[in-house]
């Protein structure tokens, strides 16, 4: 589709256009190019949700996590009852603020994703890592417990393996 874009056209000219050399671009593993895609289809549909994940989950490739919580954020902004975006954000706070053991933003992120969506099992496992690598093992132990009651055939071994790695509160 993309080759027939810029050989029928000679140009791009609708956000879709941006976005599908955008993704062609990423999966060649060319991220700076993406990136200014993106940019392009943000200009021509600025309330486009998926536009700020797709180059969120760009800026996390290239380990710049201050951008990718922007675009995180942006989204979050355009919808703020999707638990999904609050999740993804998370996994970026989790990622750049591990290193400097402040966790709180990412916790603060998994609560209201679990908030919104109460009986999803992997946003319990998620809050549950963060807790433990925060030391927080009383916390951690009741979120693994959650994920493996809402989700056992998924979790239980997964949390069997993190609930081993707790320290007794």
């Amino acid at each position: 589709m993309l080759g027939k874009i810029m050989v029928g056209k000679g140009k791009l000219t609708s956000a879709e256009d941006y976005l599908n050399r955008a993704k062609m671009y990423f999966d060649q593993g060319d991220f700076d190019k993406a990136i200014t895609d993106y940019k392009k289809a943000i200009r021509l549909d600025p309330n486009n949700t998926d536009t700020y994940i797709k180059r969120g989950s760009v800026y996390e490739r290239k380990s710049d996590y201050d951008m990718a919580i922007a675009d995180y954020t942006e989204a979050i902004r355009l919808d703020p009852n999707n638990a999904d975006l609050y999740c993804g954000r998370a996994y970026v706070y989790d990622c750049f603020y591990s290193y400097d053991n402040d966790y709180y933003k990412a916790i603060a992120d998994l609560t209201e994703a679990i908030r919104l969506k109460p009986n999803d099992a992997n946003t319990y496992y998620s809050r549950g890592h963060v807790y433990r690598c925060s030391f927080d093992y009383k916390k951690a132990i009741t979120d693994y417990t959650e994920a493996m009651r809402l989700d056992p055939t998924r979790f239980a071994e997964a949390c069997l393996r993190a609930l081993s790695l707790c320290k007794k509160p």
